[in-house]
């Protein structure tokens, strides 16, 4: 298993209108928006939850590969 802290890079992203920090062991933080309340995965590194359906993992309905895609590819 994946140790969350294990990593030599972290980068931060814009994707869909939401601000991320992205390692690059595929860990995600999406950033609290300033005007809105603080929802349940905001501010919180996590590999995001398994979708069962897709088999993706995401946060919100985002595809956190993407996500990482973004942020290292760009």
């Amino acid at each position: 298993m994946i140790d969350i802290n294990e990593y030599k890079e972290e980068k931060c992203c814009s994707y869909k209108g939401e601000e991320y920090l992205v390692r690059d062991n595929g860990a995600v933080l999406r950033k609290a928006r300033p005007t809105c309340r603080v929802r349940k995965l905001d501010n919180e590194w996590t590999f995001g939850k398994l979708n069962v359906k897709t088999g993706y993992l995401e946060i919100a309905s985002e595809r956190v590969h993407r996500i990482v895609a973004m942020a290292f590819l760009g």
